[in-house]
């Protein structure tokens, strides 16, 4: 009977019991193993105990819900706290999500592309603090001012080896500008004299590939669709490295450049030989071609 009509406790106070036990010194792995819960779960509690005063007040008298809460716990600074609780309640948009995206404004997620282009090594090793969201797998970038300064960084040492390769300008942006690649032309590397070795190893594999697609045609065979795989995937690698053998011209290259930007994936994103407006004329004059000529009339 006892336990049947029992009533149960208040969340907070468990909050603040959890949080009482770990300010005496017992670990999250003690408190877990005292009351049969998993560390993790723990640590969610510790963090929740942990908020300000105010809004454990808050949440007891029933004007603030748990969710609302664990989104209050993505941050430990109770004065931020206080501040976006009471700015939120004013504008009457209480509510998990707000709250998450204004305690997070100024800060990046570990999985933008900023944050990979820099890594979280490199951020950790210049300082920058991480803050987890222990209610969601999200992941925060502290320092954003510090991580776009060390993607300004590596961006420019990107630069300087594009220079070095002898490339009139290099144009750098994080995000990709549509306009200005489009408004660019584009010169391409020559595929200089190709080494014997290789000429034969593509010839020999090409041989081969048209054998097998007459041995296909006549019967179907599981050996011979590998072999016939395995023989496209060596002659994709002769390509490549043929492909890898082309070089811009030096003349060209003194007047076209490269743009650089960060890709969705965080990888730099270059773009080799583009040509601006003002150099095509130059450009076409140094090939030995005529100027363009002028549109008349309406576009």
């Amino acid at each position: 009977a006892a336990n049947t009509v029992r009533l149960a406790m208040h969340p907070v106070d468990e909050f603040e019991a959890f949080a009482r036990l770990a300010d005496a010194g017992q670990s999250p792995e003690v408190i877990g193993e005292r009351f049969g819960k998993a560390t993790r779960h723990v640590l969610q509690i510790l963090k929740l105990g942990h908020l300000d005063p105010k809004l454990l007040k808050e949440c007891r008298a029933g004007n603030l819900t748990l969710d609302c809460l664990m989104a209050f716990a993505i941050t430990d600074d109770r004065k931020r706290q206080i501040k976006i609780f009471r700015s939120l309640l004013e504008s009457r948009s209480l509510n998990p999500r707000a709250i998450r995206a204004a305690l997070t404004e100024a800060m990046a997620e570990a999985g933008s592309k900023l944050a990979r282009f820099v890594g979280l090594d490199a951020y950790r090793e210049a300082g920058g603090t991480i803050q987890s969201d222990l209610f969601s797998d999200a992941v925060y970038l502290e320092n954003a001012a510090l991580l776009n300064e060390l993607a300004a960084t590596r961006l420019d040492a990107i630069r300087r080896d594009l220079e070095a390769e002898g490339w009139g300008w290099v144009e750098i942006s994080q995000e990709r500008d549509w306009g200005f690649v489009n408004g660019c032309g584009q010169i391409h590397p020559a595929l200089g004299e190709v080494p014997t070795e290789l000429a034969a190893q593509r010839e020999q594999l090409e041989a081969e590939l048209s054998d097998i697609e007459q041995a296909l045609e006549d019967t179907e065979s599981d050996a011979l669709a590998d072999a016939y795989e395995q023989a496209q995937a060596k002659l994709a690698e002769v390509e490549t490295r043929i492909d890898a053998l082309a070089a811009f011209d030096p003349r060209e290259m003194a007047l076209a450049g490269c743009y650089v930007t960060i890709g969705h994936d965080g990888a730099p994103s270059i773009e080799r030989g583009l040509v601006r407006k003002q150099d095509a004329k130059r450009l076409a004059k140094l090939a030995g071609e005529p100027a363009p000529a002028k549109p008349k009339g309406l576009p």
